[in-house]
């Protein structure tokens, strides 16, 4: 699976060609490249509303032919009617159950009827739902690795304090992004394991690529 986690416009002279409105739209270069590469599935930044909710719905019709999944934003009918709360992937006869959190913080530009609910909630309640149906549950995530120890305004929750509020091991894995952190370089680093689930997050502005091996079995799920 390719995945992003989030904030993929804003920081390129690329981001000229969305224009300022739908009118004068004329490509969301991220979106469009991910669909040529065969990205599978992305969330939403915050960076992604900056030039407004109607423009990232356009964009998201336009270029992006792959699932945008945000679990914890409700109203803003135009651009829900884009997005997913799930999504469930076959790999190899693996389900993989995936899930999308935006942070509440730095949202520029949002419309009024568009509200962030609480991250962990939002993990909590869909969760019952989505786990009988999956191998493996993937979040992706754009809170931030930590309140404690972050490099960007945050709030509620980073990842860290996601996973602790999991019952153990019950995501398979966390793909972060938001503060911009550059986690496991080496291998994966225990400190970055939490309630038994590993957290990942690859630096910012597309510098690098991460990758991560899950092994499913039947007495194990990851």
């Amino acid at each position: 699976l390719a995945l992003s986690a989030g904030d993929d416009c804003i920081g390129s002279i690329f981001d000229e060609l969305l224009g300022s409105t739908p009118s004068n739209f004329h490509v969301h270069a991220s979106y469009f490249l991910y669909s040529a590469l065969g990205l599978d599935a992305a969330c939403l930044g915050n960076h992604d509303f900056d030039l407004g909710s109607d423009l990232l719905t356009h964009s998201i019709e336009a270029d992006a032919h792959f699932p945008i999944l945000v679990t914890n934003l409700s109203g803003c009918s135009k651009l829900m009617e884009r997005c997913s709360p799930a999504a469930i992937l076959v790999v190899k006869g693996i389900r993989i159950g995936l899930l999308g959190l935006i942070t509440p913080a730095e949202l520029k530009n949002i419309d009024p009827d568009c509200h962030v609910t609480n991250p962990i909630e939002s993990i909590k309640n869909i969760l019952p739902a989505i786990q009988p149906w999956c191998d493996a549950i993937i979040i992706l995530s754009h809170l931030g690795l930590s309140l404690e120890n972050t490099t960007v305004p945050m709030a509620i929750a980073g990842d860290v304090e996601l996973a602790k509020s999991l019952p153990f091991g019950s995501i398979q894995l966390i793909i972060g992004g938001h503060s911009h952190h550059e986690l496991n370089s080496q291998g994966l680093s225990p400190k970055n394991i939490v309630n038994g689930i590993p957290i990942v997050q690859t630096g910012s502005l597309g510098r690098f690529l991460g990758q991560v091996d899950l092994h499913i079995s039947r007495r194990s799920s990851a």
